[in-house]
């Protein structure tokens, strides 16, 4: 996991549920 950022203040929360969606949206594009 990445440290929190100043964009970012709630990392720990905003993270898991980002990644998924990141991965997913990575993961349909490349396919």
């Amino acid at each position: 996991m990445r440290p929190s950022e100043p964009d970012e203040p709630t990392a720990p929360a905003t993270a898991p549920a980002a990644a998924p969606a990141a991965v997913t949206v990575v993961g349909i594009g490349a396919m």
